[in-house]
């Protein structure tokens, strides 16, 4: 529903499901916090890795914002060198970079996504 007001969305309304085989290995769950609208054009999610769970290679062709909320993991761009990222930090990748992220082996992570459509 569009709307010129100030939503709320209950916790309750959270879409979680687990992540895609075809885009992450091991335990990954995605809680869905809302979806883009035609006068809000960007979707935000909580994603959870368990312990060395780790995404495919891929890409955002408009970008990504992550903010790192709990965890220690690792991120690489195509050609460069591995990173850890760890609570509190943000990453944003720009658009149509080929990258991937991975929990540590010692930790899981937990980080908010922010994707334009």
């Amino acid at each position: 529903m569009e709307n010129n007001n100030q939503i709320i969305h209950q916790k309750e309304e959270s879409k979680s499901f687990d992540g895609d085989e075809k885009y992450f290995s091991r335990n990954v769950k995605v809680n869905m916090l809302f979806e883009a609208t035609p006068s809000m054009c960007f979707s935000g999610a909580l994603v959870s890795f368990e312990k060395g769970a780790r995404t495919a290679w891929h890409t955002h062709p408009k970008g990504q914002r992550l903010i790192v909320t709990e965890g220690v993991g690792y991120t690489q761009e195509w050609g460069k060198p591995i990173q850890i990222f760890q609570k509190s930090d943000t990453i944003i990748c720009s658009p149509n970079i080929k990258h991937w992220q991975e929990a540590s082996k010692y930790l899981g992570v937990l980080y908010f996504t922010h994707k334009s459509r």
